[in-house]
């Protein structure tokens, strides 16, 4: 899970959302759900 996500330039996760890095993407997901809405791939 990011905390951070300013330092990472990422938005603000709407809430019940969190940002999850995995490798060099980013992955928007539910909380409650794991849900994904949107994913960053890193370059």
């Amino acid at each position: 899970m990011v905390d951070d996500w300013r330092g990472h330039h990422l938005s603000a996760p709407p809430r019940g959302y969190h940002w999850v890095q995995t490798g060099g993407d980013y992955v928007l997901v539910a909380i409650t759900t794991g849900i994904i809405l949107q994913v960053l791939l890193g370059n």
